[in-house]
């Protein structure tokens, strides 16, 4: 497990070096400035980022937390697995938010450690977090999505001031169920039972 994490590590390596250059040449081709591209949008910072609104910040700092520790915790465990020593490991945090987190060998037990298990090591936060993002692709696509059903009726796309669907407290986005007919949603003025709309018999 840990020679194949080692493997991981230098495919995302790779693969993050050539991701770089991909963006840089393309900033460079194609200057033209986007929404994804301006400043505060590189930035995950909820109510900074303009796709990222205050109500998510909970589960950014969740995110961040779970990927801290299943990080270093996969270097203090191959730490214990190639009997080298902990000096100390914590979590760093500003306020509640945690900025950051270390596990820290004592230098003369790495020293010591052959350099396979030196190498497998420093891999095995990488390779964690390759796997706790492989979990939730998977826990994504397949019961989440899974579970998620379309409701039955038709969606509100905008509302028009003072119509009677603002009058009715009817906001965008409401989905309105299909016992109700479109004739009934139009003003009588516009029904086949209006003056307008008879025809001579």
């Amino acid at each position: 497990m840990g020679n194949f994490g080692v493997g991981i590590s230098l495919v995302m390596m790779v693969g993050v070096f050539l991701m770089v250059i991909l963006a840089g040449v393309q900033a460079v081709s194609n200057p033209q400035p986007t929404a994804v591209s301006e400043p505060q949008n590189v930035l995950v910072i909820p109510g900074v980022n303009d796709f990222l609104p205050l109500a998510v910040a909970p589960e950014i700092v969740f995110g961040l937390l779970l990927g801290l520790v299943v990080h270093e915790g996969g270097h203090g465990l191959f730490c214990r697995v190639a009997d080298i020593d902990i000096d100390s490991m914590g979590l760093a945090l500003l306020a509640i938010i945690p900025i950051g987190a270390f596990v820290e060998p004592k230098e003369e037990s790495r020293i010591k450690a052959d350099r396979g298990s030196q190498t497998r090591m420093f891999a095995a936060g990488v390779t964690n977090n390759f796997a706790i993002s492989v979990l939730g692709f998977m826990l994504l696509f397949g019961p989440v999505i899974g579970s998620i059903g379309v409701a039955p009726g038709a969606p509100v796309g905008d509302i028009v001031p003072g119509s009677p669907a603002a009058n009715a407290d009817i906001d965008r986005g409401t989905v309105l169920p299909r016992s109700i007919t479109s004739q009934s949603l139009m003003p009588p003025s516009l029904t086949s039972d209006s003056p307008k709309f008879r025809t001579n018999r």
